[in-house]
């Protein structure tokens, strides 16, 4: 059992109670926990499994704890990144923990953008409407993953 699990348990015991409120929006347990199996699906699908690291480097957004309960449905670790760092202390941890991908939002973007070039991330995933070249945007990510539990 794991982090991950309880959410799991959770949706199947309290179905549609509340799990997530963020800025007006509202997942019920049921909810939540097929978006964070898709996303958990689709991590899989794009190389990440167990033991893999995925950085974050985003405020607390919805996206940001599916994420991480995701990644820990899969036994992956998900790496938050504290977003007062500067460029280089968030490359430093990034290379040091090696992770594969790195999530970040837009108002995040000045550090990443300074660093991008010295990454040595996979895939770079973008919270927001307006991803830039070579960006995957967070809901275009989680789109195919399939909401089943991840095996």
């Amino acid at each position: 059992m794991n982090l991950g699990s309880t959410l799991t348990h959770s949706a199947l015991r309290w179905p549609n109670k509340p799990a997530l409120i963020f800025e007006g929006r509202r997942w019920t347990y049921r909810q939540w926990n097929r978006w964070v199996n898709q996303t958990a699906n689709a991590f899989l699908a794009h190389g990440i499994g167990q033991g893999d690291r995925v950085a974050f480097l985003t405020w607390n957004l919805p996206e940001q704890v599916t994420g991480f309960y995701a990644l820990m449905k899969i036994g992956a670790i998900p790496v938050p990144i504290n977003y007062r760092l500067a460029a280089n202390e968030i490359r430093y941890i990034i290379d040091d923990c090696g992770a594969k991908m790195l999530v970040f939002e837009e108002s995040l973007r000045a550090p990443v953008m300074a660093i991008r070039d010295q990454l040595s991330v996979q895939k770079l995933i973008y919270v927001g409407d307006t991803p830039g070249p070579g960006e995957i945007r967070f809901d275009d990510f989680v789109a195919p993953g399939s909401d089943r539990e991840p095996a």
